[in-house]
């Protein structure tokens, strides 16, 4: 006579594989959320534009003594946050050119700062594995910089090893968007597309 009741053959590797995933979850459900301050990571910008001719390559960074700042949040493997960039800071290496980009482009004395807000951006591991790590993941977010707001996108290259969590941003900024004026110099005139890398480095709890 049937009961109604079916059995379900379980292997022992669907065992491992079930208790697997169900410790993942249990992990991430509970897992507290972690605020990663970045005036106190370590972090960088550099940026890169290319003129015309082609040949022709601006590379700049944020100098030493500048620093973002702000805030990430990670929860589980969600990341989300706000980083402000001050523009001063930022330095091609060559003075005149300096005070060409900040005072006549990106105008530093009313805008002195660009603020970027990360509202999309999914780790390849939850942020309590012991590790992991994985190339171009898509990320969004928004970019204010000349007094303008636009969204941007890019790919983030994440890796964390212990404690450690490094994550590189890259994305481009284009500058018409933000009626930043095409900057030129010496009658080299630089593309509307600025390719700029974020990195943040950080000891998580």
């Amino acid at each position: 006579m049937s009961t109604g009741l079916k059995t379900i053959n379980v292997t022992g590797s669907g065992v491992m594989r079930f208790v697997f995933v169900l410790a993942t979850l249990c992990i991430s459900a509970f897992a507290v959320p972690q605020t990663v301050n970045l005036s106190k990571s370590k972090n960088s910008v550099e940026f890169l534009a290319v003129g015309k001719p082609a040949a022709i390559q601006i590379a700049g960074k944020l100098k030493e003594g500048s620093s973002l700042s702000g805030t990430l949040t990670i929860d589980g493997a969600a990341v989300k946050g706000e980083a402000s960039l001050p523009l001063a800071g930022l330095d091609t290496g060559i003075e005149l050119r300096n005070a060409h980009m900040k005072e006549k482009y990106l105008e530093v004395q009313k805008f002195p700062k660009a603020v970027i807000t990360l509202t999309q951006l999914t780790l390849p591991g939850v942020v309590t594995a012991p590790s992991f790590s994985a190339d171009k993941i898509p990320f969004q977010g928004t970019l204010l910089l000349h007094g303008v707001t636009q969204p941007i996108a890019g790919t983030v290259k994440a890796k964390k090893q212990e404690k450690e969590l490094e994550l590189l941003f890259d994305f481009k900024v284009s500058l018409g968007e933000f009626g930043i004026e095409i900057p030129s110099y010496l009658g080299i005139q630089v593309t509307q597309a600025v390719l700029t890398t974020v990195k943040v480095s950080t000891l998580l709890q």
